[in-house]
């Protein structure tokens, strides 16, 4: 009996054949992953976006899990090191240059400070509408690489972060504007918003934006540009299952502290 092959199996037979990615095949690789069918489909990923779990459970996952967010741009930048190196790879290394001045508040043509603040900032601010300090670095770390690991690893990493993130931050929006309603901005566009909300809620609300509009479709592009052959593909299949295989992890991790296993 014919079986679906797996997008490990899948990169493999690109690789055998010669035969390069499309944006199709991506899209493939991301949802098989990522989407409902993988990493989203995780029980506290489910539950995320109903609105069911306490305040309490709340401030818990975002204690162990905004702990492991600075590493993203540590991340990203190694990642971006590797593609200017690779003078094969022009636009996924500005592309990712792009991503990094986001991350740290700063104009990409001119490398000054935007006066928006940066990512870090924002998610200071979430945290503290919410009574929790900056996360120290926790004891789950994410977003791991070693020296051996090659670029396109690594793009496979950011990659997969970019698309999940937003799946992710707008169902914890959710929750949040449901365990403190008085806290964030409504999601009713026409109800009124205080400054202090608008603060509270930026950080997760720009991610959800601008990763899903800008940097994903950004990223795709770029990979699509630069990759050259089927063993690239191979590496970056491995950087997005190590990100789903992470974030799993995290998800069984914070939810093993909880009373009660949730249910989807």
């Amino acid at each position: 009996m014919k079986h679906a092959p797996s997008f490990s199996e899948g990169a493999f037979f690109l690789a055998m054949t010669n035969a390069l990615p499309d944006k199709a095949d991506l899209t493939e690789l991301l949802q098989q992953h990522l989407a409902t069918r993988g990493l989203m489909a995780h029980p506290l990923a489910m539950v995320l976006g109903k609105g069911v779990l306490t305040p309490e459970q709340l401030l818990h996952y975002c204690k162990i899990r905004y702990s492991a967010a600075p590493l993203f741009e540590h991340l990203a930048a190694r990642a971006a090191s590797l593609a200017e190196k690779e003078e094969a790879l022009p636009q996924l290394a500005a592309v990712l240059h792009r991503n990094l001045c986001d991350e740290r508040g700063l104009d990409y043509a001119s490398g000054l400070p935007t006066g928006e603040g940066s990512h870090s900032d924002w998610r200071t601010d979430f945290l503290n509408a919410i009574g929790l300090p900056p996360q120290a670095r926790g004891d789950f770390p994410l977003y791991v690489y070693t020296e051996a690991d090659n670029v396109w690893v690594l793009i496979g990493m950011v990659l997969a972060a970019e698309y999940a993130i937003p799946l992710e931050y707008a169902r914890l929006l959710r929750s949040m504007r449901h365990a403190f309603p008085e806290t964030f901005a409504p999601a009713d566009p026409a109800l009124p918003v205080t400054p202090a909300q608008s603060v509270a809620t930026r950080y997760l609300q720009d991610h959800i934006e601008h990763d899903a509009g800008r940097h994903l479709p950004e990223l795709l592009n770029a990979i699509l540009h630069d990759l050259k052959t089927p063993q690239s593909y191979v590496g970056l299949t491995e950087g997005v299952r190590r990100f789903a295989a992470e974030r799993a992890g995290l998800y069984d991790y914070i939810e093993s502290a909880f009373n009660r296993p949730v249910a989807a």
